[in-house]
């Protein structure tokens, strides 16, 4: 008899942890949509915070923390992004997707600051002339090369 007693006991705690287990899993997927449906929506304010609270949860869930980045980007804080790029990379170096992203907004930084260069700077020396010379050509490069870049998807959670 007791035996029975511990086997229903047992059974009944299995099913209820694993009714919790199902149920917590529903609220993390549907977590999951709804920010994904926030990010879509360009709304990163929430986007963020629903992604954050995954990332609480699951700290290297890479695509989470992509979109935390990706928000700080468009809202205009590069150095936030440029940062939670590289601590993507830190634990996962082969995350295509932040490697581009990185690259982009990095990219984009340097075309401000050479564009300042070239807009401010007399050259007075060889070397200086060279830098500027330089960054013309650098600036070219970028400029015919980042409309099919903005253009371009480099978030395949996107596509």
């Amino acid at each position: 008899m007791l035996v029975r007693i511990l086997v229903v006991v047992l059974a009944c705690v299995a099913f209820f942890g694993c009714a919790s287990s199902n149920t917590k899993a529903e609220a993390m997927g549907q977590l999951t949509r709804d920010a994904g449906l926030a990010y879509v929506a360009g709304n990163c304010t929430v986007a963020s915070e629903m992604y954050k609270k995954i990332v609480a949860k699951v700290p290297n869930e890479t695509a989470s923390r992509l979109k935390i980045a990706n928000c700080a980007n468009f809202q205009g804080d590069r150095v936030g992004a440029i940062a939670q790029y590289k601590e993507i990379l830190v634990t996962n170096p082969d995350y295509a997707a932040a490697w581009f992203n990185l690259s982009f907004v990095q990219l984009q930084e340097l075309a401000e600051t050479l564009s300042k260069l070239v807009e401010n700077v007399a050259p007075s020396t060889d070397a200086e002339r060279a830098l500027v010379d330089l960054s013309m050509a650098l600036l070219s490069t970028y400029n015919q090369s980042s409309e099919s870049l903005a253009a371009s998807n480099l978030d395949p959670e996107k596509e």
